[in-house]
C-alpha cells in the first residue's frame, strides 16, 4: 500500500507535524473550556430567567465559536501534512521544512478559514451537513497547494472533482471515516497514525483522479 510504505519512509516529518496538530487542537479546547468556567463562576442561572436564556445563547455561540477556532488551526495544521504527501508523491525527500512551505500562505489560510466556516456551519445540520461539506471539500487545500489555485477556485474544484467521481468518493470517505474513527477509539492515540494515512490516501486518490503518476 502506498500510503503505508510512504507513512513508515517518512516517519520523523510527519509525526512531528501530527503530534503538533493534536496537541495544539487539544491545547486550544483546554484554554477555552477554562475560560467559560471561569466566566460562569458565582452564576446561578435557575435565578435568573431572562439571564438563563441569554446565557444559553451565549453558550451555544462560544461552543460554535470554539469549533470554528479548532477546525481552522486543524485545517491550517492538515495544510502541512497535505503539502508533505504531495511532496512524496512527487518523489521528492520529505523534510520538516517542506511541510510548512507553501506556495501562498494567504491562499492556504484563506481555504482553511473558508473551509472551517462552511463545516461550522454544516454542523448546526445535527452534524450531517459538517460531514457533507467535507465530503465536497475535502481536496480544497490540494488545489491550492498543488496547482496553486486561489481559495475560491480551490473550493470549487474539489466539489467538482467529487462529483465526477462520487461512487469512488463515497466508498473512499467511509473508509477514511472508519479509519479515524478506530484511531479515535485507541484513546485517541491511533489519530497519530490515522490522520496521515488518510491524508496520504487523499493524496494518492487526488493524483489518480487527475490521471497524474504517483512516485514510488
Amino acid at each position: 500500500m502506498w500510503g503505508w510504505r510512504s507513512f513508515g519512509a517518512n516517519l520523523g516529518p510527519i509525526l512531528v507535524t501530527v503530534i503538533a496538530y493534536l496537541a495544539l487542537g487539544l491545547l486550544i479546547s483546554i484554554l477555552w473550556n477554562v475560560a467559560i468556567s471561569i466566566g460562569d463562576v458565582g452564576v446561578d442561572w435557575r435565578d435568573y430567567r431572562g439571564i438563563g436564556v441569554v446565557g444559553g445563547v451565549g453558550a451555544y455561540l462560544s461552543s460554535l465559536l470554539l469549533t470554528l477556532i479548532v477546525l481552522f488551526v486543524t485545517y491550517v495544521l492538515q495544510a502541512a501534512i497535505v503539502r508533505g504527501a504531495l511532496a512524496i508523491s512527487y518523489g521528492e525527500r520529505l523534510e520538516l521544512r517542506t511541510m510548512f512551505s507553501f506556495p501562498s500562505l494567504g491562499d492556504v489560510l484563506l481555504a482553511a478559514l473558508l473551509v472551517s466556516v462552511l463545516t461550522s456551519l454544516g454542523s448546526l445540520v445535527c452534524g450531517i451537513g459538517a460531514v457533507i461539506v467535507w465530503f465536497f471539500l475535502q481536496f480544497t487545500l490540494f488545489f491550492v497547494i498543488d496547482v496553486r489555485q486561489n481559495a475560491i477556485d480551490g473550493l470549487r474544484s474539489s466539489a467538482r472533482l467529487i462529483t465526477k467521481n462520487a461512487s469512488t468518493m463515497v466508498l473512499f470517505t467511509l473508509a477514511a471515516l472508519l479509519t479515524l474513527l478506530i484511531g479515535a477509539l485507541l484513546c485517541g492515540v491511533g489519530l497519530v497514525v490515522a490522520i496521515p494515512l488518510v491524508v496520504l490516501a487523499q493524496t494518492y486518490l487526488y493524483r489518480r483522479l487527475l490521471g497524474e503518476p504517483v512516485a514510488g
